[in-house]
């Protein structure tokens, strides 16, 4: 289970090198807590990441949806879900793989995704067009995690924000074969920020957590210390800075940081 856990972290940082930015990562929690959750998680989920940070915008949420058109299973590819918080009616994206079998001899990992602020909206596909819509359109046969995708209305700060995200991860846990122990919380930007709260909250429910350019939560380090976590953060970023990240993920004393490109912040090590 550690070689695999090594060849992952391996992946990250052979793509973060040749991209200029910045990583961080609790290594002594990938490398020792729950090598039967952190070790199926797979190398392509590390990398895209990456992807995230390149391709976020670069196609419209409609054109995502229809890129599992194709899709020859009926109720796989992008599908369009309504939940109910509080008597008030959401719609969710959940991207369900091609291969999915809706009599399952298998569970499924899956990635709850929290957009970011240009991805806002009230129930429209606008929710696909950053962060792991664009990533997963470019290869959809081929991505094998089912991806909930959640809409709020603007960031993912407060109470009913986070029951949306929560009911959202709980609805699709009721419809597909979901794996318990194979459940990531992920977010970008505001979303990012997401992840540091919800999951703080919700540490409980997920195997990792992968805030990416996520302003910092220092308050929550105490709630996060020992929740195996992969940050992310780009020392180009003009918007969040990547000290955000090093604050927030530093203060747990088994955090250790590697900071990688020229603009690197001053952190402790």
């Amino acid at each position: 289970m550690s070689d695999v856990i090594d060849s992952t972290i391996g992946a990250i940082l052979f793509w973060f090198r040749r991209a200029g930015t910045v990583r961080y990562a609790s290594q002594q929690e990938l490398t020792s807590v729950s090598y039967n959750r952190l070790a199926l998680i797979p190398r392509y989920l590390a990398c895209s990441v990456l992807a995230i940070v390149l391709l976020s915008g670069c196609q419209s949420g409609k054109e995502v949806a229809q890129s599992t058109g194709h899709f020859k299973k009926q109720k796989t590819g992008f599908v369009e879900r309504k939940v109910t918080v509080d008597g008030v009616t959401h719609s969710v994206w959940v991207f369900v793989p091609s291969d999915y079998n809706y009599k399952p001899k298998q569970l499924y990992p899956a990635i709850l995704f929290l957009h970011g602020l240009f991805e806002m909206g009230n129930g429209n596909v606008n929710v696909l067009a950053g962060g792991l819509g664009p990533v997963i359109a470019r290869n959809p046969d081929h991505w094998p995690f089912l991806t909930i995708f959640p809409q709020s209305t603007g960031s993912w700060k407060g109470a009913d924000r986070e029951k949306l995200a929560m009911a959202a991860l709980r609805d699709a846990q009721k419809e597909y074969a979901i794996d318990p122990d194979r459940v990531i919380l992920a977010g970008l930007s505001f979303g990012g920020l997401g992840v540091w709260e919800i999951g703080a909250h919700n540490s409980e429910k997920f195997a990792a957590l992968v805030p990416v350019s996520g302003p910092a939560a220092p308050a929550l380090c105490d709630d996060l210390r020992g929740v195996p976590i992969w940050a992310f953060a780009s020392t180009e970023d003009p918007i969040v800075p990547a000290q955000g990240s090093v604050d927030t993920a530093s203060t747990d004393s088994a955090t250790r940081i590697e900071i990688i490109g020229s603009a690197a912040p001053a952190v402790p090590v």
